[in-house]
């Protein structure tokens, strides 16, 4: 899938089509996974795509992406059990159990420490015909500094990223 590009997959909006596009776009020569990840940072199910001018030549959705996947849960927990479980987690990789329904992953069991789960989780996002991952996985230690409600951990100063 990182072959293909935005252009590939966009299709034009009907003149009838009145659903609100979010302010977010691509360009047609973006790679899909670029797309992807705008959608799901952005939490929007599609992305207007503009050319060169600014000028709108099309949108891209889940639907689009999903349908050039075109894998099935099968597959996706295969690569995800085969191949970034045992990188991830060496000899650890049986503590860890991917489900996958309609290309949803949900990651279960447990592994030592919160970052180790949520990098798992971020690796499994990119397995192609990934559209969402739900990290359900515990963990013995918590290393990672708590967040406020502004998103700064704890122990920074409020400018501090």
């Amino acid at each position: 899938m990182d072959a293909l590009t935005v252009a590939d997959l966009m299709h034009r909006r009907a003149e009838a089509d009145t659903d609100p596009v979010p302010a977010m776009a691509v360009s047609p020569r973006d790679s899909v996974r670029t797309a992807v990840c705008l959608m799901r940072s952005g939490h929007v199910e599609r992305l207007r795509v503009l050319d060169d001018g600014g000028g709108e030549v099309g949108v891209i959705t889940w639907r689009d992406v999903a349908a050039a996947a075109n894998r099935s849960d099968a597959d996706i927990r295969r690569d995800i059990t085969d191949e970034v479980l045992p990188v991830m987690l060496g000899r650890h990789a049986d503590e860890v159990r991917a489900d996958v329904h309609h290309r949803v992953v949900v990651l279960l069991g447990a592994v030592e420490e919160r970052v180790v789960g949520e990098r798992i989780a971020h690796a499994v996002e990119h397995v192609d015909g990934v559209l969402s991952v739900v990290n359900a996985m515990a963990y013995r230690r918590d290393t990672i500094a708590p967040r406020s409600a502004t998103g700064h951990r704890v122990c920074d100063p409020p400018w501090y990223p």
